[in-house]
């Protein structure tokens, strides 16, 4: 008798964590009829100026799946400056550089100095990115981030109260 009071809750649980866990969309996730050329790494035909996809209140739409399992760096490193994309050989490189790296230095769980909190989570990935370029920054075309402007800095050394 205890077996089958204890099973019914359960397989209530059950159903009632698979309602709970089901993706649901929100207003803001609506799919943009737009197709999205940024991430399919279109690039608009000449003549034509290009207007990234908004939201229905003015926002850039960035939503969709952004996955970070790459070793292409985020800026572009001063060995390829003015290179927007690496060769076949480039890559090869870097992503035997790359394995290398992780073989030396592997990770360590048990010695808690040596790895960042919840580091055993991240996938860093052990691939370029399919087109080969040389950074993830795009724009401006020197794969750099731009320095902050005068004005930045005074708001951010405000804002740090400095």
């Amino acid at each position: 008798m205890i077996w089958r009071h204890l099973a019914s809750k359960g397989i209530l649980l059950a159903a009632a964590t698979a309602v709970a866990l089901r993706p649901t969309p929100v207003a803001g996730q609506a799919s943009s009829s737009e197709p999205n050329t940024v991430s399919s790494g279109q690039r608009p035909s000449p003549g034509k100026t290009w207007e990234p996809p908004h939201t229905p209140w003015g926002d850039p739409d960035i939503q969709g799946i952004w996955d970070y399992r790459t070793i292409t760096p985020m800026q572009r490193p001063t060995r390829f400056a003015g290179k927007e994309f690496l060769t076949d050989a480039e890559a090869l490189e870097l992503e035997q550089q790359s394995a290398d790296d992780d073989a030396e230095h592997p990770p360590k769980p048990t010695d808690l100095k040596g790895v960042p909190y919840n580091q055993f989570w991240m996938d860093r990935g052990t691939r370029v990115v399919g087109t080969k370029r040389s950074s993830l920054i795009v724009d401006p075309p020197d794969g750099r981030i731009p320095a902050l402007t005068p004005e930045a800095k005074k708001r951010q050394t405000d804002l740090a109260g400095c």
